[in-house]
């Protein structure tokens, strides 16, 4: 028997790496003569960096960053010199698991520390630089971002605006003449984890705004502020933006990445290629993925749900493992997954005691789900089985 994992990571618990092993471990419990590939997989979110790092090998280099709200971090990113290979994931710098639940603010929030650790990859005069988005706690649509790497906004009457979201809805012109030059002399790709639009009622700031701390009275004016943004980033380019899908990705930080020309791709292809997910699953009877959380979102380009559709497209069932399941899972099992399996069969006093205990319930799940399967291969089971559904 022949079974591949191709897990997500489980945020605040496991890396994709991480959660792979532990998977690992569940398996060989029940088969332990089984051949099992582990391949840890990624959709752009956060994470993928060190996907990458681990299927083409690198090095990880650090920079000095900011937060969402400006404090000052450190962060992480792939250098793979034989690829001459950036691999970035921009929640390093405006990730929403740096930001305090009582702590989120979007109106506050922006993103200037992506644009910083953009520069430190531009130093090591790479060809190219992957851009994992995802994660964010931000919807300045990059705005942060770009006035970092030298743009500059101007109101009617002239004047240079704040990077701050406040400032979009005044800004009357975009200047792009500042931006680094370095800029030019790279191959920008956007991995991009979902399908979105920067605006309107799927996008950025309706679908992603509330979870990163916004009121519904603020969606509209989040929503103006990036209709503004993408109509002076598509005037000033001559690009269209605002309606390409998953421009909305990372608080609409994507549009940014297309103005500045980068490759709109979906992350997962951009991972499974430098992991051969494809070849992997040659033979395979069977394929274990999951991620931290399965909800209607997940057919939209998430890790798990293109997992699925390889497994499909090639009549391999695949099983999905959760730590929590979201309003409108039950889709998912209309041509996607074999079976979903949640982990939380406990009841957690916590938030934190729950992530504590993730690698030992997605063990503990993976096992009895594959004892299951060695029951129901029970021809005795079987029978009985069999039996029960004709009656």
């Amino acid at each position: 028997m022949k079974i591949v994992i191709a897990p997500d990571s489980f945020k605040g618990s496991l890396s994709a790496q991480d959660a792979a092993a532990t998977m690992h471990r569940g398996v060989e419990t029940i088969f332990p003569d089984a051949e099992c590939v582990t391949v840890p997989v990624s959709d752009g979110g956060e994470g993928t960096a060190e996907v990458m790092l681990a299927a083409y090998g690198g090095e990880v280099k650090t920079c000095k960053t900011v937060d969402a709200l400006g404090r000052e971090r450190e962060a992480e990113f792939t250098w793979i010199p034989s690829q001459k290979m950036v691999v970035m994931d921009t929640a390093e710098a405006a990730g929403i698991m740096y930001i305090g639940m009582l702590e989120r603010n979007i109106m506050e929030s922006n993103t200037e520390g992506v644009g910083m650790i953009l520069k430190a990859a531009l130093d090591l005069q790479p060809e190219t630089i992957i851009v994992g988005l995802g994660g964010s706690a931000t919807n300045d649509g990059g705005w942060g971002m770009m006035y970092n790497l030298g743009a500059r906004l101007y109101n009617e009457s002239g004047e240079s605006l704040d990077p701050k979201i406040s400032a979009l809805p005044n800004a009357a012109k975009l200047d792009l003449s500042g931006l680094d030059p370095r800029l030019q002399n790279v191959k920008l790709i956007a991995a991009n984890d979902v399908r979105n639009p920067l605006t309107g009622p799927t996008g950025a700031s309706a679908a992603f705004g509330p979870q990163k701390g916004a009121k519904p009275l603020q969606l509209g004016k989040l929503d103006r502020c990036l209709k503004n943004w993408g109509r002076l980033l598509e005037e000033t380019t001559g690009r269209q933006i605002v309606d390409q899908e998953g421009a909305g990705a990372a608080g609409g930080m994507a549009a940014a990445f297309f103005a500045l020309g980068a490759e709109n791709r979906k992350g997962f292809d951009v991972v499974a290629e430098a992991t051969h997910l494809n070849e992997a699953l040659d033979g395979a009877d069977l394929v274990l993925t999951g991620e931290g959380q399965l909800d209607r979102q997940t057919q939209r380009g998430k890790t798990p749900w293109s997992v699925a559709q390889l497994g499909r497209s090639r009549n391999i069932p695949v099983i999905a493992f959760a730590a929590k399941l979201g309003i409108g899972h039950e889709i998912l099992l209309q041509d996607g997954f074999t079976a979903i399996v949640p982990i939380m069969h406990q009841t957690m006093t916590s938030d934190k005691s729950a992530m504590e205990k993730v690698p030992m319930l997605l063990e503990d799940s993976v096992t009895l789900t594959l004892q299951l399967m060695t029951v129901g291969a029970n021809p005795a089971i079987s029978d009985i089985l069999l039996k029960a559904f004709d009656d």
